[in-house]
């Protein structure tokens, strides 16, 4: 059994603490690198801060370090170009840990009907940030945000849309904070949960069905 941080110790804990973070938007530590196209970010402790709307036919961002921002500054970040390849906007299924999304705008291509092509895939980690940010996906099992045994991670102020899928996905995922984020889904759940999911708070959330999709 996997001990529990001390101070994440609370079942129903408050947002993950930023200050025990190495990166924190507004006042971040670490090395500051402008980056104008799709890549994989590599270098633990840096703030990566896109300087222009990208676009690429693959997975746009994998992220191959722990402690690592990704400032989108409002660009947009679309993937999926040309319906070649199954693909991902934000891609961390390597397990990075403290990993912050912030001001980024991603959308899977509208012409793109590879299936299980996510906004944003987490998977094996723990203690993120996703703030201030809108995913968007159209092809079939493609969920705006799917976490896979994903905890400890504050998710506020985010815009999630999905036409064939649902918007969010938890799926043994604990821990995790959401506030103020909207969800919007044609089919399935706004925000389903699934599994060993437990102590997630949900806090002041606006749901959009669709004619074939359900709330939580």
């Amino acid at each position: 059994v996997e001990d529990i941080p001390e101070n994440l110790a609370d079942p129903l804990p408050d947002l993950v603490p930023l200050g025990e973070r190495n990166l924190v938007l507004g006042g971040q530590r670490g090395v500051l690198g402008d980056i104008s196209s799709c890549q994989n970010l590599t270098t633990a402790n840096t703030v990566y801060t896109l300087t222009a709307d990208v676009s690429t036919d693959e997975t746009c961002f994998n992220i191959r370090a722990h402690n690592v921002t990704l400032d989108c500054q409002n660009n947009v970040v679309t993937y999926g170009v040309g319906d070649f390849h199954v693909s991902m906007g934000i891609n961390n299924s390597a397990g990075y840990e403290n990993i912050t999304i912030a001001n980024c705008n991603v959308t899977q291509d509208e012409f793109s009907s590879q299936s299980e092509s996510h906004a944003a895939y987490f998977e094996g980690t723990h203690g993120n940030v996703i703030i201030n940010s809108s995913f968007s996906t159209v092809s079939t099992d493609s969920r705006a945000m799917l976490f896979n045994n994903t905890n400890w991670t504050n998710i506020t102020d985010n815009f999630f849309m999905a036409t064939s899928a649902s918007a969010a996905e938890l799926t043994d995922s604990s821990y995790n904070n959401l506030t103020d984020n909207d969800y919007s889904a044609s089919i399935g759940g706004m925000l389903a949960i699934y599994d060993a999911s437990d102590f997630n708070q949900i806090i002041n959330s606006t749901l959009a069905a669709g004619v074939s999709s359900a709330g939580i």
